[in-house]
């Protein structure tokens, strides 16, 4: 019953505890670029080995694009662009990461079936409200040659205007959601830092020396934090996804049992010495230690990204953790129990069966198996469990 999708959330997590990633060594020499963009000024440091291919305005919506030298606009392989949205800042119900679900939109539209997105550490940008994710497409309808696609997006909402900062990498297509690494793309999004939004200054021409005269004490800042923050212990981004990959197994398969159960423990000839379906399944010392290890470890990195990142970036993972266990094991549990009453009835005395026998038991077959012992050995208070009690 596990997804893969249960992966990918564990990145974000992952990504999410680690915090700002270190900057870059040795950039020093990075060129600035300075974009006059309607009402304001957009700077940030150019990734070395791209070059301009395309600038354009077109009423109330300017675009600059740059690709790896030797690419083409038609044919490249990674793409770095700036977008302007003019006048859209007005509008206070417009939020940053109001714009970047319709980018993303865009892009599930395109790729209905191999579409992901994850979501970053937003930047911090002098005083502007900004948003951070990373969407893909494993497969882009219609592409010659056929290929996926994986886009960095950064949302600026300016004075007047909303302003993208784009980072996009093209791979061989593949009929499954991307994976996506967010340490690599928490990485560029440390290398497109610092952004700066500046106002323009009348008459002054490029290279715009009021928004750029500050731009080398802002890099400096943000490679001495790096250097600061990696001295702090690494986050294990591996063991963060196989934990919460095995915790959302786990719950999964508890509310499928608990489904189950809410239908069949009232039929007779169901039940076992008086025990309903799940109170059967959880008895069994690894199921309740492993869903008791579940339970702790969702906890504790829930306090860890509230604490990191507030409780609104904790309360939309736990929101998209819970609603996969509910769509996966309700859904497997409605399969199961569809039919007449009396195919239901005979549903319910088999599964019963099967959880009696052991059959839904979680043991060293199941892949997670391992991540469950170490995370069961590791959040008992007494630094040991009972996992390996039959």
């Amino acid at each position: 019953m596990a997804s893969r999708r249960w992966t990918a959330t564990g990145m974000a997590l992952a990504a999410v505890l680690a915090g700002a990633p270190r900057a870059r060594a040795g950039d020093q020499d990075t060129v600035v670029a300075v974009m006059p963009v309607f009402s304001q000024l957009v700077a940030w440091p150019m990734p070395s080995g791209f070059a301009r291919v395309n600038e354009e305005t077109h009423a109330n919506d300017y675009l600059f694009e740059a690709v790896r030298e030797g690419d083409t606009l038609a044919d490249w392989s990674q793409m770095v662009s700036l977008t302007g949205a003019a006048g859209l800042a007005d509008y206070p119900q417009v939020t940053p990461r109001d714009f970047a679900t319709r980018l993303a939109a865009s892009f599930k539209q395109t790729c209905p079936d191999s579409y992901y997105g994850i979501e970053l550490k937003a930047p911090i940008v002098d005083d502007y409200p900004t948003y951070a994710a990373v969407a893909g497409c494993g497969a882009v309808p219609g592409s010659k040659p056929a290929h996926g696609e994986t886009t960095l997006i950064v949302v600026i909402k300016g004075a007047h205007d909303y302003y993208t900062l784009q980072w996009s990498e093209r791979k061989p297509a593949q009929s499954e959601p991307p994976r996506i690494d967010a340490a690599l793309w928490s990485q560029r999004l440390a290398t497109l830092m610092p952004i700066q939004v500046c106002d323009r200054v009348a008459g002054e021409a490029p290279p715009y020396p009021s928004c750029t005269s500050s731009f080398a004490a802002k890099r400096n800042a943000l490679t001495q934090r790096a250097s600061t923050a990696g001295k702090e212990p690494a986050i294990d981004s591996n063991a963060v996804e196989a934990g919460w990959e095995a915790t959302g197994f786990t719950l999964t398969l508890q509310h499928y049992l608990s489904a189950l159960a809410s239908t069949c423990d009232s039929l007779p000839g169901v039940s076992v010495d008086g025990k309903g379906i799940f109170d059967m399944w959880q008895e069994r010392a690894r199921n309740g230690v492993f869903l008791d290890a579940s339970r702790m470890y969702q906890t504790t990195l829930l306090v860890a990204v509230q604490n990191s990142s507030g409780k609104q970036a904790a309360d939309r993972i736990l929101a998209g953790q819970m609603a996969l266990v509910h769509q996966q094991g309700d859904g497997e549990a409605a399969k199961l129990l569809a039919g007449t009453p009396a195919q239901v009835a005979e549903t319910c005395r088999r599964a019963a069966a099967h959880v009696t026998a052991g059959e839904y038991d979680i043991t060293e077959k199941l892949p997670v198996y391992a991540t469950l012992d170490r995370m069961a050995r590791d959040l008992a208070p007494d630094g040991d469990s009972d996992a390996g009690a039959p």
